[in-house]
């Protein structure tokens, strides 16, 4: 099973296969009630550091500095490594729920 560094990891990759973006929107998307906020910038530190994204300083002209995070060549083969592996573990997780002997209910 994967761990829920490992999904957010993987979360990370998939939305910045769609385009680079800062972390805030990151945040937004993938924990809108913030209560993943230091997870997320810890998990692209340490993405940033194992080359499979790439930080940038976005300076917009009014506003302050943002870094943006894109996925490098190693980041791309990563989320395709990773995509495989998620596909089989919820096919395992479907497999496990299907299992399950309907319950009758007791009146």
């Amino acid at each position: 099973m994967m761990t829920p560094t490992e999904i957010t990891q993987l979360s990370i990759l998939a939305q910045l296969a769609k385009g680079p973006k800062h972390g805030y929107a990151l945040i937004r998307l993938l924990s809108p009630d913030k209560t993943g906020t230091g997870a997320i910038y810890r998990t692209l530190a340490k993405l940033d550091r194992e080359g499979l994204v790439q930080a940038t300083w976005d300076t917009p002209k009014t506003g302050p500095a943002r870094r943006e995070y894109a996925l490098t060549d190693l980041g791309w083969e990563r989320l395709i490594t990773e995509r495989q592996e998620f596909h089989i573990h919820v096919q395992e997780w479907v497999a496990l729920l299907q299992s399950i002997p309907r319950r009758k209910l007791v009146h």
